[in-house]
């Protein structure tokens, strides 16, 4: 029973580890971290990527996820009820360990007079962790001591969140809360985030965006700040960091069609940052976004 315990917990805390290397790209992780989000960027939205690692000491690591979310086409005449509602798929391959997530998320935008914005938004998580080493061959012997499982452990997180978004876009901050039951024991974690976005002339654009999240069971608090130069809205490059485990890299570009929409697709590339995370090896991310917006509408561009 020990031996089951410690190999689960072992994968737990390489997820866990490995957390903070998803925040490379701050813009769709915060569709995962602050449900106020969800049809924030346009009437219908989609959202993949994929994230691995190139390798690592305790397992490989890949990551998949799937955004399809939008605006509900409800109480068109009131000004203040504009609900959206998300949809959000995430798989993890970590070693011996799959695990899956679902989540649903609302979320209402209240329209200020200046046309700022207000969001707010619930969203409850699923998780399901499945653990199966059961076709390894260990080596036999009275001190060896390893022990061949399957094992599935149900979580669920509920989380609540809000965001402002200025009336240019050139400002957004927000902050989020989150409890996970797993196995009884309640996880707590809070987050805010902080984006500022800086004309370097008429073409070019410096976009400075933050996310800080505080974990209470082990007091772990993580920073990410990624910085970008935008150059005429279509095509971006920059670099992300987060204390104490890596640094990075992240490129994209974006095409926008007035009656189709806009089409992003990106990537990024991060190391170890210190000791602590060399074991994680260094890894890699691609994304591919979609957001449909009513042309008449003639919502401002986002550089979040």
């Amino acid at each position: 029973m020990r031996n089951r315990i410690c190999s689960f917990i072992c994968s737990l805390f390489l997820v866990g580890s490995l957390s903070g290397q998803e925040l490379i790209n701050i813009s769709n992780t915060l569709y995962l971290h602050n449900p106020a989000v969800t049809g924030l960027k346009g009437d219908i939205n989609f959202l993949g990527q994929y994230f691995g690692l190139s390798h690592t000491n305790i397992a490989s690591f890949h990551n998949a996820r799937f955004f399809l979310e939008g605006r509900l086409p409800i109480f068109k005449e009131s000004t203040q009820l504009n609900l959206a509602a998300g949809f959000a798929y995430e798989r993890d391959e970590i070693g011996f360990l799959t695990e899956n997530n679902w989540s649903f998320s609302v979320a209402n935008h209240f329209m200020f007079q200046n046309e700022s914005k207000l969001s707010l938004g619930i969203s409850a998580t699923q998780r399901r962790m499945y653990f199966d080493n059961s076709n390894v061959v260990y080596p036999t012997g009275p001190s060896v001591g390893f022990i061949n499982i399957k094992e599935l452990k149900i979580a669920h997180r509920y989380s609540v969140g809000g965001l402002f978004e200025s009336v240019d876009k050139t400002v957004v901050f927000g902050g989020g809360f989150s409890n996970e039951n797993a196995n009884q024991s309640g996880l707590y974690r809070i987050n805010a985030s902080l984006g500022k976005a800086f004309e370097l002339g008429k073409n070019f654009v410096l976009s400075v965006n933050t996310f800080n999240e505080f974990a209470f069971a082990n007091t772990s608090w993580l920073i990410a700040v990624p910085v970008k130069i935008h150059y005429k809205k279509s095509f971006y490059f920059g670099a992300t960091v987060a204390t104490s485990q890596y640094i990075g890299a992240i490129t994209g570009a974006r095409l926008n069609y007035k009656k189709v929409g806009t089409f992003e697709i990106g990537g990024g590339y991060f190391t170890p940052l210190s000791k602590l995370t060399n074991h994680r090896g260094a890894g890699a991310q691609i994304f591919l976004n979609y957001y449909f917006t009513n042309p008449e509408k003639s919502e401002s561009f986002s550089y979040f």
